[in-house]
């Protein structure tokens, strides 16, 4: 749990390569999405959730093996957060958190570095206090 302007979040953090490479087929990911929440908001019916879309990436990142395009994730996020007609479910884009600039990445470029991380730690918390905007 973390404080947040004076609420009480969860925090998951699911990473961009495991939708990708990991998680396995676009539709698999939604079912394992939509059964994950289903599972917290059985135990946590108001608790507030943002369902963050994966991340810019640079081009140099190229796993061997690509399942799907990360917009095709994205997208399933977008659609998930719309079905679910939450009202304490919230959609960030990903994209927005961290400029298009390599230079914001370490060597393996899907992880942002020190400087990259803390330009989307000051982005998600203004997003945080300001769900919806």
């Amino acid at each position: 749990m973390m404080r947040c302007g004076g609420v009480s979040r969860t925090s998951r953090h699911i990473a961009a390569h495991s939708s990708r490479a990991g998680g396995g087929p676009v539709e698999r990911y939604r079912k394992n999405m939509m059964g994950f929440f289903d599972a917290i908001r059985a135990v946590q019916p108001t608790v507030p959730i943002y369902f963050i879309t994966s991340l810019y990436v640079p081009p140099a990142w190229s796993p061997k093996t690509q399942i799907a395009d990360l917009e095709a994730y994205r997208q399933v996020a977008r659609e998930i957060v719309l079905a679910r007609k939450d009202p304490h479910m919230h959609l960030i884009e990903g994209l927005d958190l961290i400029d298009h600039d390599p230079k914001l990445f370490d060597a393996v470029a899907v992880h942002p570095n020190d400087q990259g991380f803390a330009q989307m730690g000051e982005r998600l918390a203004k997003q945080l206090q300001q769900p919806g905007k």
